[in-house]
């Protein structure tokens, strides 16, 4: 079996093989909240079919080395994040807790998310307005 890879955040040891019970499901799911709540942000790349077939896993590399060459992986966790809601607009990028998501996103655009992040202000062509009708009118099963 392999060991799981994290992406950028504070580091949690990699588990190896399957979860054997709901005791150790809970626990790891203990052991992952406490890990975000050390994060300041977690970035969530869509990886839907849409968004990986605009390239979000270039995205999510190109996020997660601008995170590390800017020194802030203990301020900002990029993970792989399930489909988002709106494939037409992708890739996707939701940001968490605030939620705001920025979607047509390219790899190169991953120093103006962060940019954005830090106060600056989020380039109009990236910005996606997740109270739209569009989103308000889903409803989401799983989050």
């Amino acid at each position: 079996m392999t060991t799981e890879k994290r992406p950028a955040g504070p580091a949690v040891a990699a588990r190896p093989g399957p979860i054997s019970g709901i005791e150790e499901l809970e626990q790891v799911a203990e052991q992952e909240l406490s890990r975000q709540k050390q994060c300041k942000n977690r970035l969530y790349v869509c990886m839907g079919t849409a968004c990986q077939s605009c390239h979000s896993d270039k995205l999510l590399a190109s996020l997660t080395a601008e995170v590390k060459a800017r020194g802030l992986e203990d301020e900002y966790q990029v993970t792989p994040g399930g489909c988002q809601g709106n494939c037409a607009e992708a890739p996707l990028i939701t940001v968490q807790p605030e939620g705001n998501m920025y979607h047509y996103v390219a790899p190169e655009d991953s120093g103006a998310i962060l940019d954005s992040l830090a106060g600056t202000e989020t380039p109009e062509r990236l910005k996606c307005d997740s109270q739209s009708q569009f989103f308000t009118g889903q409803k989401r099963v799983v989050t």
